[in-house]
């Protein structure tokens, strides 16, 4: 049997050694005296123990709440950003097909120009359905119609340098 990894024979070889130094009438007064600093010390570490342990669980509770908190605003935000991811794509995709139809009757407008036809393209014609102009689309026909100006402090590597 062993304690502490400390065999019987070493316990008892260290008791009969205090046995010889301290004499047998004062091994009684160091054994008081031992059992004493033990139970003070088991004292002091079971003060120590359940006040920090009250402290330790507050923290720890603490700790949950937040990481708690946390993880509900990141699922909030989670939801978020899809929604703000769906709300994106389908302007994207709206704004695609509103660049689409802009195409379409610019390119019905050109062919129209040069066959020198007076009659309308049939894109514009007014269909009997009420039309959805969006102000995404008629942003794209004032586009279409317009110049496009670039800033002059805009550098472009396509762009050729002046000629002089």
């Amino acid at each position: 049997m062993e304690i502490f990894g400390i065999g019987v024979m070493e316990i008892m070889a260290v008791f009969l050694l205090a046995a010889i130094i301290f004499g047998p009438h004062r091994l009684p007064q160091l054994a008081s005296q031992m059992g004493r600093a033990v139970r003070e010390l088991r004292e002091y570490a079971r003060d120590f123990r359940d006040e920090y342990l009250v402290d330790f669980e507050e923290a720890k509770e603490d700790y949950l709440e937040i990481r708690h908190e946390l993880q509900q605003d990141n699922r909030e935000f989670q939801e978020e950003l899809r929604e703000a991811d769906a709300d994106i794509r389908s302007a994207v995709e709206e704004a695609r097909t509103d660049a689409d139809e802009a195409v379409a009757d610019a390119k019905a407008e050109a062919t129209a120009a040069t066959t020198g036809s007076t009659t309308a393209p049939s894109s514009t014609a007014e269909p009997s359905t009420p039309s959805r102009t969006t102000p995404a689309r008629r942003r794209a026909r004032r586009r279409a119609d317009a110049p496009v100006a670039r800033p002059s402090n805009v550098i472009s590597i396509n762009r050729r340098p002046p000629t002089s």
